[in-house]
């Protein structure tokens, strides 16, 4: 198959296209024929760059934390997963083999792109345990994009920030594609979101505009 390969951390020109073998998933796996994968700012752009050695990475590395597509193959053990199926696949995940469901599991763990082959490739083997089955009105591109987002959106609002029914919550960065999140999780619940904007440019929720829309100039702009 095509993939693109980093071998060395550095700019753009570092990601390869390259022919590499196709992945044979193990026991507990499937295989996935990508439709769709993002690029993540942090997780892709900046590990490229070398500046996520925190993380881990192991060279030479397919990058793509994020995926979507068509179940291609499926290890021993599988039976809840069948080919042809639309599916998507993102995070941390099992790094050893395990079961189809990893309630057991207690081997090492990391992100797909990260610590084992990511999705900016024509296929991918992860464990079946992190496979999403895709909704009929759900594309590819769209499924990618979620599988990132909106977990951390939640994650943000509801367990970490404890957002109630009533409550306000500000959400910075009126461009980006986590605040369209954001904005639809607080109407579901109900709350007030002021929407901070570039200057001229005011924020908009999901389906019109924020139910508060303040604008500002950015650092360094022109206020005249």
């Amino acid at each position: 198959m095509k993939a693109i390969v980093i071998h060395e951390f550095g700019p753009p020109d570092v990601l390869k296209y390259e022919s590499v073998p196709d992945p044979e998933p193990r026991a507990g796996e499937v295989r996935i024929r990508i439709h769709a994968a993002t690029v993540n700012r942090v997780l892709d752009v900046s590990l490229r760059a070398g500046k996520e050695g925190a993380r881990g990475p192991k060279l030479p590395l397919i990058p793509g934390v994020d995926c979507a597509g068509v179940v291609d193959a499926v290890g021993s053990g599988v039976t809840r997963w069948k080919k042809g199926m639309r599916v998507a696949a993102a995070g941390v995940m099992p790094l050893d083999v395990c079961g189809e469901d990893d309630g057991d599991y207690r081997g090492p763990e990391g992100m797909m792109g990260i610590k084992r082959p990511g999705g900016f490739a024509e296929m991918v083997a992860v464990p079946a345990c992190a496979v999403v089955a895709l909704p009929d009105g759900l594309d590819f591109h769209q499924a990618a994009v979620v599988m990132r987002h909106v977990p951390t959106a939640w994650n943000l609002l509801f367990n970490v920030a404890e957002l109630k029914a009533g409550e306000t919550v500000l959400i910075m960065g009126a461009g980006g594609l986590m605040r369209e999140e954001t904005c639809g999780f607080t109407k579901q619940v109900r709350c007030r979101a002021p929407t901070p904007a570039a200057r001229g440019k005011p924020g908009r929720g999901p389906s019109g505009p924020a139910s508060c829309a303040a604008s500002h100039t950015p650092p360094g702009k022109d206020r005249s």
